[in-house]
């Protein structure tokens, strides 16, 4: 039962915490927030108080003989638009361990022979990527398509769920017409505050590579919880 829970949580793109007491059947199981998801034993709950929402590593606990241990799925990174900053962005999300999905509608675009290194690739309408790629609280989706209408179809779809990440490209103005046109098709401000657009970190410049470079820096920081900062220190 435990490990069914498990694989359903993974499923789901769920962050899980397993608490164990070494040498007995006190297992518990709880959801990244703390939420209750499986407990072998009565005794089991009594394991609560060793849980941490932010733990990424396993932790042994020596003397209260107890193993907390982070079962984290995979990240899983959906690209929509095959164009020049994809394939910067595939080597960058390669690099850093995400599953990587290519989806483009032009069949000569996303291909491994034009950009290698994704795990999957997808050639049909921006309309029905909704039948290839099932949303999940693992999944970041990057929209950098070619027009400001697939941008529009790409984002509509994937608003609704709850994601790890949502970020479009473009300049202010496009992003204010994007947002304009959701706000007609009944989206909230709520919903549109999901939506990093214009996409990326400010790092600066401009060419495909440094682009990615601040796709990736920003979901690697939304993804830890982090305000990005410089870490250089006031005083040496």
């Amino acid at each position: 039962m435990l490990y069914k829970v498990i694989e359903e949580n993974l499923a789901k793109g769920k962050k899980c915490i397993l608490i164990s007491r070494l040498f007995s059947e006190d297992k518990l199981l709880l959801a990244e927030n703390g939420e209750l998801l499986f407990a072998a034993t009565d005794k089991s709950l009594g394991l609560k108080k060793y849980y941490t929402g932010e733990i990424n590593e396993p932790v042994y606990l020596k003397e209260e003989q107890i193993f907390v241990e982070p079962i984290i799925p995979q990240r899983k990174l959906l690209i929509l638009g095959a164009g020049h900053v994809a394939r910067p962005l595939v080597t960058f999300a390669r690099e850093l361990g995400f599953h990587i999905t290519l989806y483009d509608d032009r069949p000569t675009f996303a291909t491994r022979q034009n950009i290698p290194g994704a795990d999957e690739y997808v050639c049909d309408s921006f309309e029905r990527v909704l039948e290839h790629v099932k949303p999940a609280e693992n999944l970041a989706v990057v929209v950098v398509t070619r027009g400001h209408q697939h941008d529009l179809t790409c984002v509509e779809q994937f608003l609704p769920y709850k994601l790890a990440y949502l970020g479009m490209i473009g300049s202010r103005t496009k992003v204010k017409a994007v947002f304009k046109a959701l706000k007609e098709k009944g989206f909230t401000e709520s919903e549109l505050k999901k939506i990093f657009a214009p996409i990326g970190l400010d790092l600066g410049g401009t060419e495909p590579a440094e682009v990615a470079l601040a796709i990736i820096a920003e979901i690697q920081a939304v993804y830890y919880h982090k305000t990005p900062k410089h870490r250089k220190l006031p005083e040496v």
